[in-house]
């Protein structure tokens, strides 16, 4: 195994990393020129926008290859797929207790005890067994 990370990429790439970039695609012919002071102002904007494409489609790619490395969505950090959610969130639940002194006050059990069951157990030194719905 080496240890600078080539391994990982020739088992994963299937070719082995030369520190050159790695782009499969397309790349548009370029002009290499020896000095940008003798160019002219619009061959300059040209050159300018065609290094802005070659750049976002590098990293396009270098996105696919993360996404599909990690399973996430690299642009907005979220896991591909459904979203889980909590099959209780937001359901109804039946009252389990009701209050000795009000009827119409009831607990589900969820969540902390309300005031009223607090100070009845207080008053009377009762436990929450007591106000179970029979």
């Amino acid at each position: 195994m080496k240890v600078d990370g080539t391994f990982f990429f020739e088992k994963t790439f299937g070719q082995v990393y030369t520190g050159a970039p790695v782009f499969t695609g397309e790349t548009p012919a370029m002009a290499r020129t020896k000095s940008l002071t003798s160019m002219s102002v619009d061959a300059l904007v040209k050159l300018r926008d065609d290094i802005g494409i070659v750049l976002s489609k590098r990293a396009d790619g270098l996105r696919r290859q993360l996404a599909s490395l990690t399973g996430t969505d690299v642009g907005n950090g979220r896991k591909r797929g459904r979203p889980r959610k909590s099959s209780l969130k937001g359901r109804k639940v039946a009252a389990k207790y009701r209050s000795r002194k009000n009827p119409k006050l009831t607990w589900a059990g969820r969540g902390a005890t309300p005031r009223w069951m607090r100070e009845e157990m207080k008053a009377g030194k009762l436990k929450k067994e007591a106000f179970l719905i029979k």
